[in-house]
């Protein structure tokens, strides 16, 4: 897959978490596919970053972007972080803001 596809397909679930009413403050593809090393099997690391994941029920909200990312592609893999974490200094957060795309 290209990265362009890749950007696509993480565009279409943003799409797909606002049309279902999931809050979110900023979206990120990163990993491989965000630095154009995927192999045919690499999964498309997406990152959420959401006020929903400062709430003890975080668990909850997880579950709902795996859940909802079905309908797009078996392939995303979503971390959801509070907007604190992803602001973080933590070798996650900084790989994805040095590394990844803004997609939302």
């Amino acid at each position: 897959m290209s990265r362009g596809q890749a950007k696509k397909i993480a565009a279409s679930y943003a799409k797909h978490l606002k049309k279902n009413g999931f809050p979110f403050t900023h979206i990120f593809l990163y990993g491989s596919q965000a630095k154009g090393t995927a192999k045919k099997w690499s999964d498309i690391d997406i990152c959420v970053v959401s006020a929903s994941f400062d709430r003890p029920e975080w668990d909850k909200e997880e579950k709902k972007l795996w859940y909802l990312r079905r309908a797009i592609d078996a392939r995303i893999e979503p971390l959801g972080m509070s907007l604190e974490e992803f602001q973080a200094v933590s070798p996650l957060s900084y790989e994805i803001k040095k590394s990844g795309i803004k997609i939302a």
